[in-house]
């Protein structure tokens, strides 16, 4: 029987942030970016992988990665999902993060939120960068294409 992808990228995320040999360890580890304890346990009875498993579910496709929400944050649950390329390249460090009704989240995280398309990302993200006001842009580019999903407060 062959060995579940889940547990290779299981192993990969504790890997890059507890082994400072590993390659990846610079931009996960050094940076302070830890696996929850729930998820680290390594025994014989694979304790740690199944509580990884239980909170994160299986792949929904062979396209999907492992991404946490906030960059800065842990691999735990509620800071991890299972993202397709284009999600994982809008949630990067680069990415301008928003405060917005009191979250401070990536601008890629408030596109999908709000419903907006994919153009909108590199339109706003262009305009954030350049002074525009970020909370005034997202919302002025909500009604210019009036697909937006604005949360009511």
């Amino acid at each position: 029987m062959s060995e579940l992808p889940e547990r290779q990228i299981w192993r990969s995320m504790i890997h890059r942030c507890h082994n400072p040999i590993s390659s990846g360890y610079p931009a996960y580890g050094a940076r302070g970016i830890e696996v929850c304890p729930e998820w680290r346990i390594r025994d014989r009875y694979s304790t740690g992988f199944r509580t990884f498993l239980r909170d994160m579910g299986l792949r929904p496709t062979v396209y999907h990665s492992l991404d946490r929400l906030d960059n800065d944050g842990h691999y735990e649950p509620g800071n991890c999902r299972w993202a397709l390329p284009h999600q994982q390249a809008r949630n990067t460090r680069r990415s301008p993060r928003i405060t917005l009704w009191g979250q401070n989240r990536p601008l890629g995280h408030w596109c999908e939120a709000l419903g907006l398309p994919d153009y909108s990302y590199h339109y706003l993200a262009y305009a954030i960068r350049r002074g525009a006001n970020p909370r005034l842009t997202i919302l002025l580019e909500c009604v210019r294409v009036r697909e937006c999903a604005i949360p009511e407060r």
